[in-house]
């Protein structure tokens, strides 16, 4: 079971998308409604399921109280897994930190979801924006010193992950020649309890979805 803080995007909106993915048909159609009478009885169907094990709470500029509250409800209800989609668009009141002070404000908020993960013994899986100096770089890989406000992200994640498409930079193959097209790379740039890499995903992009992709030839 599943608990999103969806801070920028509606509830609504959220599981269209995730209507898409059950359905593999293009999240265009979704949003319009161009679907017929037999997917739209399937998609209901298969929602039923969905709303099982998800639930989204798409309250804008939440707290930190307000996120303790809701996590150990949830918790207690059989939830597993934590999302924020995203970090830095919850909200530090001016009693708890200097509101002119976004680096601090960031450490406070870090603080505290790593210190709720642990009292409630449940991964948190918390989004962060990154900063432009990726676009300025040959390499645009992201690199931990990518993250927003990046040193409290950095110091009280256990692990940090990044997501690089080629394409979406105008690189279309490797070195040898290998299509990069709807391709994907998983960096794990801190993993305390592993090892950091990488590893390659398919891309669907108008599904908006990444699946498992093996081909070694592809560096």
């Amino acid at each position: 079971k599943v608990k999103l803080f969806s801070l920028e995007v509606s509830a609504e909106k959220f599981m269209m998308n995730i209507m898409s993915d059950i359905m593999e048909t293009n999240n265009k159609d979704i949003f319009s409604g161009n679907l017929n009478e037999g997917q739209k009885a399937s998609l209901i169907s298969k929602l039923e399921t969905v709303k099982n094990y998800m639930d989204i709470d798409d309250k804008a500029g939440i707290y930190i109280n307000y996120f303790e509250k809701k996590v150990k409800r949830a918790v207690r209800d059989g939830c597993q897994v934590v999302m924020i989609d995203y970090l830095q668009l919850m909200n530090v009141s001016h009693a708890d930190c200097d509101p002119k002070n976004r680096e601090r404000q960031i450490s406070f908020l870090t603080g505290n979801i790593k210190r709720i993960a642990n009292e409630c013994d449940i991964p948190i899986i918390q989004l962060s924006q990154l900063s432009r100096k990726v676009d300025e770089r040959a390499d645009k890989r992201p690199q931990l010193s990518d993250l927003r406000e990046s040193g409290a992200i950095e110091q009280d994640a256990e692990g940090v992950m990044f997501i690089y498409r080629p394409e979406y930079y105008g690189i279309k193959e490797d070195k040898k020649g290998q299509d990069l097209r709807n391709i994907a790379e998983i960096i794990i740039a801190k993993n305390r309890n592993g090892e950091t890499g990488r590893a390659l995903v398919k891309f669907t992009p108008y599904l908006t979805k990444f699946e498992d992709y093996n081909n070694p030839e592809v560096a």
